[in-house]
């Protein structure tokens, strides 16, 4: 049920399309290399950010450690940076970020095969803007479903 390949040739070049798998694939490799998590807290889209942008957010770190009374849990606070932009705009940003390497890979797959028809049938520009606008859609609604996400 995987799809390897469409059987419509495009006419002409997805240049959009290459562009946006090599953004999500750039930002991912960014991604691995940043072991402080900075960059997916500053860029990805927390909903309470949106509903309240200027108070900071604070999560709970849990770990696990071995103590000479037992396996214990250990909860510390963390206060997640804030967005150098205005929260807003993460509706668009966390489009790019992707959980893992099979995300990354299962999203990039799809858009490899069905992006570059739809990009031939309305256009560069368009298509751009209809990827960006159909990301920022579904983040709007995951953040209008999802509050305590």
């Amino acid at each position: 049920m995987i799809p390897l390949r469409d059987n419509i040739p495009s006419r002409r070049l997805p240049i959009i399309n290459y562009l946006l798998i090599a953004a999500s694939c750039f930002v991912f490799l960014l991604q691995t290399k940043d072991l402080s998590d900075g960059l997916i807290f500053r860029f990805s889209l927390i909903p309470a950010r949106l509903q309240q942008p200027d108070r900071p957010l604070v999560i709970e770190n849990r770990r696990t450690v071995e103590t000479p009374l037992g396996i214990r849990e250990l909860r510390t606070p963390v206060e997640i940076p804030q967005t150098p932009f205005p929260a807003w705009t993460t509706l668009c940003s966390c489009i790019f970020l992707h959980g893992s390497l099979m995300h990354l890979v299962g999203n990039l797959w799809f858009l490899w095969i069905f992006g570059d028809n739809v990009e031939d049938r309305l256009g560069h520009l368009p298509y751009l803007c209809f990827y960006l606008a159909c990301g920022t859609f579904a983040s709007f609604c995951h953040s209008a479903t999802e509050h305590d996400s």
